[in-house]
């Protein structure tokens, strides 16, 4: 296993499911779906205050962060 993160990058639509998968198994929010992570993400990508990134490893999305300014 490697030690760091191979691309960090805008998150993207199509990340939504695995960043909802992440918030319910790793940070034990239940309640994330789907479709609400896709909604906050539409949300967000209207205001130019916030920024998503995602971190990749060999291709697969394994962390995110958002930023606001």
């Amino acid at each position: 296993m490697k030690d760091e993160v191979e691309m960090i990058r805008p998150m993207q639509k199509t990340d939504c499911s695995v960043i909802a998968r992440l918030w319910r198994n790793d940070l034990n929010v239940p309640i994330a779906t789907d479709e609400s992570v896709r909604r906050t993400f539409e949300k967000m990508s209207e205001d130019s205050r916030y920024f998503t990134y995602v971190a990749e490893e060999d291709g697969i999305v394994v962390g995110f962060i958002t930023c606001e300014s």
